[in-house]
């Protein structure tokens, strides 16, 4: 989702004036996807959703129905007795949605992802289903960088404190100092993902969004991609202003 608000997002805040960017065949976030589907609604009434089969399709889709921005928002509700923090260990349980914007009326996006063929080439086995509903009440994050830099460097701070706790996780606490030295490095690059923002994307931005994607590949690995982890910390990191 953060990629495709990164370079999905900025695309539409320009007007969809060059081709829409190639994130289903060129962003490492897809590089295990094999199928992408949503129903975009109808601005007429009664009138069949148009069904795409790709985020690019996706995207002009939504441009021609008048969206001018999409945002990665981090607020959505979730059932279950489970806190978020634990719930967004499991696949399809996290709080976060794609906000779509503009001339018409706001919808928020969830994206669900399935196992499909396990034998498909390029270990492409994820099946993904977009859908919306009526966005009223939702608004796209206002963040300022000073405030998400402390937020994201508060987390990492916290998670390696948490991580040198305990023994069988006492070697994940480099990776958490490591991204802590991103977010004031001249010339950041993460190790996962270097790809989500497009590619002349602020320093400010990069020195944010670095750090944030270590720590998502340690939450991917200890919780066995997508599987439940045995422990997590409180504080979740959410890169709220990676915008163009």
């Amino acid at each position: 989702m953060a990629a495709l608000a990164a370079n999905g997002g900025r695309w539409l805040r320009n007007g969809a004036k060059n081709p829409a960017p190639k994130v289903s065949t060129g962003n490492s976030s897809f590089q295990y996807v094999g199928s992408f589907t949503a129903e975009v609604p109808s601005r007429r009434f009664l009138k069949r959703p148009l069904t795409v089969t790709s985020p690019e399709e996706w995207l002009f889709a939504l441009h021609s129905r008048g969206v001018t921005d999409l945002s990665l928002i981090t607020n959505i509700a979730i059932g279950g007795p489970l806190p978020p923090h634990v719930a967004s260990t499991f696949s399809n349980s996290g709080t976060w949605a794609l906000l779509a914007t503009g001339n018409a009326a706001p919808t928020v996006w969830t994206i669900n992802w399935e196992v499909g063929d396990r034998n498909a080439p390029e270990s492409r086995i994820w099946s993904l289903a977009a859908s919306s509903w009526r966005g009223e009440g939702y608004e796209a994050p206002r963040v300022g960088m000073a405030e998400a830099r402390d937020g994201v460097r508060a987390a990492l701070t916290e998670s390696r404190i948490f991580a040198e706790r305990f023994d069988e996780l006492r070697s994940w606490a480099s990776w958490f100092m490591t991204a802590e030295t991103l977010l004031d490095d001249a010339t950041p690059s993460a190790q996962y993902h270097r790809d989500l923002l497009p590619r002349d994307a602020s320093l400010d931005r990069r020195q944010l969004a670095a750090p944030a994607r270590i720590r998502a590949r340690w939450h991917e690995l200890v919780h066995g991609a997508r599987g439940r982890s045995p422990c997590s910390s409180k504080r979740l990191v959410t890169v709220r202003s990676c915008r163009r």
